[in-house]
Formats: structure tokens, sequence, C-alpha cells
């Protein structure tokens, strides 16, 4: 096995790092790579903490869960864990089988509710901003700037969104950085076992996740390696004889038993998603694409990116200096953004998350003009006045939502409450840290803004009828009980079949079949609109749910504006019926052990 060594690149790290610490602001710091891995690992915690209350929320319910919970119920009721199906019992092959089984892990071991489905994908983003500190320390030999890049990672809305749905994205995301951070410790010369393990069984991870996606970073890593016209940059140092098989045994050990049990059907669903699908229609959609993403890697990271972009203006020579300094690194950081661009903009399906392993280098990116400037004593103020600021509006906007909590819901006012002392408290404390913490803290309280809108303030406005329904059938299911829903949508009923453990299986039916349904099934659970269309006859009629209106940015003004805020506010609850016909001719059935109706 050859050895990967590159003692002239590892020297140029080193100076880097040494001239990196002589103008660094908080230089003083002993070991500042421990302390900075410390407050990495801290920042972790809390991502993960903050966000746990509100997890179970379905306030932030979105519609690609369905496909990994539903199948994982079938899972659960079938005993059969290697075949993704529909409510319908119909196979589903898009994806591969670690999120559905990451989704099922949690049922069988916290029980059916939505606390459970998505608690992988939740610690899953938690290591992500663990790994990302990891990766650019890997690469960079920086702590302070891997740091600063490490907060971004973690303030950013698109990893909070991931992180708590039960979708594959913050799963990829992990194995992507755990697998990228192999390969950058062999490409800058280290050669332990542990690393070669990374590299290959991160990809294999992120393949078994969400399939050629997961292929990306060993396709980079080679063709960075293929490209670099160091020596000791060769493809064959890549190479190992234990953990590349071992890799693709775990990477496609799945695929080979469905393409062989399934045959066609399997391979048309996965091939068709990855790529057939993914580059038909018109080719206009590649400057839509091409335009939207370079924004998103400034719109996404606000507001660092707009204090970055800022310094660079303000410090364009100091920055530029800085930039020719770290050019070592900065090629591979900034060729793995490229190389994700590159290629997702040709796809016709357009979505920013796909570049969730590239923000830790755009974070990168950011930090070495966020850290000049903050070595600037003419402009180093501005930073950390702008983070007071933010503080000091935050803490007045804590204050009145408070206030107005009080009118309309506790939540509000609790929620006010947190935000306000938080950002009072983080005013009195920012003048004590250095300008590295001070960005880490604020990154910390965004995090805290987002866990408490999950928890406390959206789930005031925004609710699903779901756990009432289940709570009122749940005692009447003593087998599987066929529930038809008027006037509803998919997504609700995909909600009451998790958290009924399958015991409620229901279908949508259309407003005009309502009649046809409760004389098959014996009962129909509809809107309130629904219910005065259909007027049925010879049914008993009963509330059984509330759920929310979908709010409007003119609702909130009028609630606002309006002399009975907490009237208002009510008023904006809507009624769900349940229909029953007669005494009780329920349709129930044994759950289906084939996995299939």
């Amino acid at each position: 096995m050859a050895v990967l060594t590159n003692p002239d690149l590892m020297a140029q790290m080193r100076t880097i790092n040494s001239d990196n610490d002589h103008h660094s602001p908080d230089s003083k710091v002993a070991n500042p790579e421990s302390s900075c891995r410390k407050a990495a690992i801290i920042l972790a915690a809390l991502f993960f903490l903050f966000h746990m209350p509100g997890l179970p929320s379905l306030s932030h319910w979105r519609g690609d869960e369905r496909f990994y919970t539903d199948a994982a119920v079938r899972m659960a009721i079938s005993a059969d864990y290697l075949t993704p199906t529909c409510p319908d019992g119909s196979l589903r092959f898009k994806k591969p089988i670690l999120p559905y089984w990451a989704v099922l892990l949690g049922f069988k071991v916290f029980g059916f509710n939505y606390l459970a489905c998505r608690l992988a994908f939740l610690l899953s983003g938690a290591l992500s901003i663990w790994l990302a500190y990891e990766l650019c320390t890997a690469l960079t030999r920086l702590p302070r700037e891997s740091l600063v890049a490490t907060a971004i990672m973690a303030s950013n809305l698109t990893l909070h969104n991931t992180s708590i749905r039960s979708t594959p994205d913050a799963l990829l995301c992990m194995f992507v950085l755990l697998s990228l951070t192999g390969f950058v410790r062999l490409l800058f010369g280290e050669t332990r076992t542990l690393w070669y393990g990374l590299a290959y069984l991160g990809s294999a991870f992120a393949v078994a996740t969400k399939g050629m996606s997961g292929l990306l970073p060993v396709a980079y890593a080679f063709l960075f390696a293929g490209l670099s016209r160091h020596p000791a940059n060769r493809i064959r140092n890549l190479l190992h004889p234990v953990f590349i098989p071992l890799g693709l045994l775990i990477a496609i050990a799945w695929y080979v038993w469905v393409f062989w049990e399934h045959g066609a059907t399997a391979a048309a669903d996965f091939f068709g998603d990855q790529v057939g699908e993914r580059f038909s229609g018109s080719k206009f959609y590649l400057i839509e694409n091409a335009v939207v993403y370079l924004g998103s890697f400034i719109i996404q990271l606000l507001p660092w990116s707009g204090i970055a972009l800022w310094a660079f203006v303000v410090k364009r020579r100091s920055v530029v200096q800085t930039i020719r300094a770290n050019l070592g690194w900065l090629r591979f950081a900034v060729g793995w953004v490229l190389f994700l661009f590159l290629i997702f903009t040709c796809g016709n399906i357009q979505r920013t998350r796909y570049f969730l392993p590239a923000y830790p280098f755009l974070g990168l990116l950011y930090a070495l003009p966020l850290l000049d400037v903050a070595g600037d004593h003419k402009s180093a103020w501005v930073p950390g006045a702008a983070i007071k600021l933010a503080y000091a509006i935050a803490a007045a906007a804590g204050i009145a939502l408070g206030v107005f909590g009080l009118q309309i819901a506790p939540g509000l006012a609790v929620a006010g409450v947190i935000l306000a002392v938080c950002a009072g408290a983080l005013i009195l404390a920012s003048n004590r840290l250095e300008p590295t913490l001070q960005i880490t803290a604020a990154a910390a309280y965004i995090v805290l803004l987002f866990a408490v809108d999950l928890f406390l303030i959206t789930p005031n406005f925004t609710f699903s009828t779901a756990p009432d329904i289940t709570k009122r059938l749940i005692a009447e299911a003593n087998q599987q009980l066929v529930l038809p829903m008027a006037g509803m949508d998919v997504g609700e009923a995909s909600q009451i079949r998790v958290l009924s453990a399958g015991k409620i299986d229901p279908y949508i039916v259309a407003d005009t079949e309502c009649d046809a349904a409760i004389k098959v099934h014996g009962r129909v659970v509809c809107t309130e609109t629904v219910l005065k269309t259909w007027k049925p006859t010879g049914s008993t009629v009963e509330q059984c749910a509330t759920g929310s209106a979908r709010w409007k940015l003119r609702d909130y003004v009028a609630l606002c504006r309006a002399a009975d805020r907490r009237a208002f506010f009510v008023s904006k609850r809507v009624p769900y019926y349940l229909v029953t016909q007669g005494a009780a001719n329920h349709t129930q059935r044994e759950p289906s052990a084939a996995g299939t109706e």
C-alpha cells in the first residue's frame, strides 16, 4: 500500500496557522484548537437539545415525510423490513432503504409518534454540525475559522428544516461530511486506517441513504487527486484493500436484493428517480437553477454572508492577501462547491437543500473576511455592534411577543420571555467574548429562535387534526379501522396512520363519494364545508377534531388590529366532524401480514 505524504503542503498549513495566530484577536487563548472544538461540540449539543421539545409538533410537517413514515408503519405491521411500500400496497423504490430503517428504528424503540420517527434525523443534523468543524479543521488547520464556519452551518435555516423532518437530507449530509473528512485527511498527508474507513464507509452509507448522491465525495476526491500536480496526490494513494470492497458491499447490498427480487419494476423506479426524471424537459431550467443556486450561497447563509461581504469591501486588500495565503486548502473547498453546483444545476428539480454538504466550506469562505475585519482595531467594533443591535431588536420583539401572547395564547407569552431574556443575557455577555465566540453565541441564539418557533410559536397558528381524530377513534380500532376522509388531505391521513400505529387506515374520498363510503365503512370524517354540502341523513354527527385555517399576512395584520384579539384568534380554528351511520356498521380488518392490501 502506497503511503500518501505531502510534507510541503503540511508545512504550508503550519505556516498559515502560525500567521493566523499572529493577527487573530483571540490568539491569546491557550490551545485554541481544544477550546474551539469544545465550543463546536457544545453548539451541536444545543442544536439537538433545543429542538427536542418541538420535534413531535406537526406544525412543520411536510409532504415528503409521508413516504418514509407510511412505509415504516407498514414494515412494522408486516415484518417485511426490506420492501418500502405506499399505503395502498404499491412498491416504492425511488429512494434506498436506510431512511426507512431510521424511521422504523424510532418506532420500535420509542413507539409510534413523531418524536420517534424524527429523532434519527435531528441527531444527524446535530452530528453534521460537529462534523463540519472536524472537516474544516482537517482541511485548514485553522480552529477559529473552522468554528466560525461551524456556527454559520448551525444557524442555517435549511439545516434546521431538514433536521426536524423524517426525510433523508440530514442523514445524507452527515454521511457525506463523514466521508469528506476521511478523504481530506488522506489527501492532505494522513494515512491512518481510520481515515480510509471514514472515507469509504461514510460514502457507502450515503449511497444507502439517497442513492447516487452518496458517491459524490468519492468522485470528487478522485477527481481532485487526478487533477493535482503534486506527485503525492495520486489516485493510487486513496485506494485501500479492505474498505473499498467493504464500502461497496454496504452500498449495493440492498440494491442487489431488490433488483433480484423485483427486477425491472425496482430498476425503473430507482433509476427513473435518480437519473431519468432529473434531466427531462426544456433546458431553460439550467439558467434558472444557476441563478437561484448562486443566490442561495448568499441568501441561505444570512446574516453572516452579508457581514462577510461588507468586511470584504472594507478590508479588501487584507482579505485578498488572506485568500492568497490560504490557496492550498481553498482550491479543495471551492472545488467541492463548484462540483456540486455543476451537478445539481443540470437537474430539473430545484432544491437548495442539496447543497447542505457545501455549507461548511461556504462558511469557511465567509469566515476569512469576518475574522480578518475582527483583527482590525478600526473596524472590529462594527460586527460586534451589529450583533448587539440584533440582540436588542430580538429582546424588544420578545417583550412585545410576550405581552401580545398574554392576550392570545400562553405559549406565545412563554416564547417571548425566553427570547427576550436570552437576548438580554447575551448583550451583557458579548463584551467578554472574543469575536469567534461572539459569532458562535449569536449562532446559538439563532438556533434557539428556530427551536422556540418550532415548539411555542407556530403550533399556536398551524396545527393538525390528526391527534384529535386518532384519540377519538383509536379505542374503536380493535383490528384495523378503515376511515374515509372528505375535504382533507393525504398529509392528515399519513399522520393518523403514524399516531395510530397503523390501526386506523385513512384514505381520501371525493365530496361526492361520502354516501357510498359511509355505507361501506360506517363512518366518514369531513370538514364543515363538506358536511353542509353533503347533508347526510340517518347518521350521527359529532365534532371530533379542531384544525387551523391557513393564516395569511393579512390575517396577522387583522389580528394585531382586532379589538378582541383572543376572539379573532379563536375564530381561525376550523371544526371537523365524524359522521357515523346508524349504530355501528363499521368495517374493520386484520392488518395485512404481507404488507399489501
